[in-house]
């Protein structure tokens, strides 16, 4: 009951018997529940509509935590409608949605539906039997200004990124520009996917509303960039049983794996890619047999001052003498640490459709 003695329209009074009238609804006890919730009425109080998406949950009311579970439910079937929407209105493009591009751009699109969640109300919480029963609705045009809201944000940074991009790029900090028109293509696409999950939750004609930058030109522009770029393998080696042109094969794995994952080699001054090599002094564990361990480091280093850093490792080798046995570790450091920690180095750019080196 409200300060001015109406009942509140999100829940419904509790109905009860002639016996229990008898006793008297206001009796201490008398309309008591394992929650403390009401009881529910016969029927639902809140009734769905095109304006509103509703979910309903149940838990066993006695056991703890049984508003967090039976709001969970509720949440899963609005969720559950999301995502029925979402496939609906996209089904009649057949041709495009038998390709694997097109399923990935539908869950991605039902993602940012689901993400208007948080937007949710609660309708009703009452007790039916021994179930407890919470019922939520979201807001169609609420949800859908939020999520077309989301969708100028990502496209203005999709377009700031894109205006950066450029001057990077301009300015000769070609490693820099790439991560840029990556970036501003990623924000384009999250921007598309908000504007059309608004067009679905506010049942829109447009479910393919306009982009305001294209992402595909974007990744277009990344990836010539990074045609034009140019990097470098520099290696530092040191250590007490070093001989002259060690590291050559550390060197010769190094580009190969900067080929392999399709990033230009070259003399130029876009990137290096600075492989730190570090041997041990060899130990004599036995007559005519020598071990050496070796330490490697990757890192990427960008003219415009941009760095990322690999996973270090470390290879022991043996040999009759102590000059094979910092062969064969440094044979083990190219072969074994080197591409998981060239890969590592990469993943950090966050560069879309870049090869693995590692096997």
């Amino acid at each position: 009951m409200s300060a001015n003695g109406s009942t509140s329209a999100r829940f419904r009074p509790c109905r009860l018997g002639s016996a229990a009238l008898a006793l008297g609804c206001a009796l201490p006890g008398a309309c008591a529940t394992a929650s403390g919730a009401p009881r529910c009425a016969a029927g639902s109080s809140v009734l769905a509509s095109d304006a509103l998406l509703i979910g309903e949950g149940e838990a066993e009311a006695a056991q703890p935590g049984a508003a967090a579970e039976a709001r969970q439910r509720a949440l899963a079937a609005i969720a559950g409608q999301l995502r029925v929407e979402v496939r609906s209105t996209f089904s009649s493009r057949e041709s495009e949605s038998s390709t694997g591009a097109s399923r990935e751009a539908t869950a991605e699109l039902e993602t940012r539906a689901t993400a208007a969640l948080e937007g949710v109300e609660p309708l009703e919480t009452c007790e039916a039997g021994p179930r407890l029963r919470v019922r939520l609705g979201l807001d169609r045009a609420r949800a859908a200004a939020g999520l077309a809201a989301s969708a100028r944000a990502f496209g203005a940074a999709a377009a700031d990124g894109a205006k950066r991009a450029a001057a990077e790029e301009a300015g000769g900090r070609r490693l820099a520009a790439v991560g840029l028109w990556f970036r501003a293509a990623a924000a384009a696409r999250e921007a598309g996917s908000s504007a059309r999950a608004a067009a679905v939750l506010a049942r829109s004609a447009a479910a393919d509303p306009p982009e305001a930058v294209s992402p595909a030109r974007l990744d277009a522009e990344a990836r010539a960039a990074l045609g034009r770029a140019r990097l470098r393998v520099v290696l530092e080696s040191s250590g007490a049983t070093n001989a002259a042109g060690a590291g050559r094969l550390l060197e010769q794995a190094a580009s190969s794996c900067l080929a392999a994952a399709g990033l230009p080699i070259g003399e130029g001054g876009d990137g290096v890619l600075a492989l730190r090599a570090v041997f041990d002094p060899a130990l004599q564990v036995a007559p005519g047999l020598s071990v050496v361990r070796g330490h490697l480091s990757v890192a990427l280093h960008g003219a415009g001052g941009e760095s990322v850093t690999g996973e270090e490792g470390a290879a022991k080798g043996g040999g009759a003498t102590p000059e094979l046995a910092r062969a064969e570790s440094e044979r083990k450091l190219a072969a074994e640490v080197l591409p998981g920690a060239v890969d590592k180095a990469l993943d950090l750019l966050g560069w879309p459709g870049l090869r693995k080196c590692a096997r």
